[in-house]
């Protein structure tokens, strides 16, 4: 297999998508809006994913320097906060006394 090489746009504005490797080596999109991301098997699956969610826009995506880590802050955050259910409550009303 071959080597690809991604040509991404230099902006003056930050980048919505950072794409880079995480301490375990897997390749992760890194939303900065915190909407969408993940953790990919390969740089090409990872740049897909943030040019098709970036609308192919060049400046949208970044590519982190080599041996500068990315991981997925707001995955571990959401996993640590349980997620609090919506109790509807009503009164209750005994029809036998009204």
């Amino acid at each position: 297999m071959g080597s690809r090489t991604h040509r991404l746009h230099v902006s003056t504005r930050p980048a919505r998508f950072t794409v880079g490797r995480d301490h375990h080596g897997w390749w992760v999109v890194q939303d900065k809006l915190g909407k969408v991301g993940g953790l990919f098997a390969s740089e090409d699956a990872a740049m897909h994913f943030a040019r098709d969610e970036s609308d192919r826009n060049p400046a949208a995506v970044c590519r982190a320097p080599e041996g500068l880590s990315v991981e997925l802050e707001n995955l571990s955050r959401r996993a640590q906060r349980p997620r609090q259910r919506q109790v509807r409550r009503t009164s209750a009303v005994n029809p036998a006394r009204s």
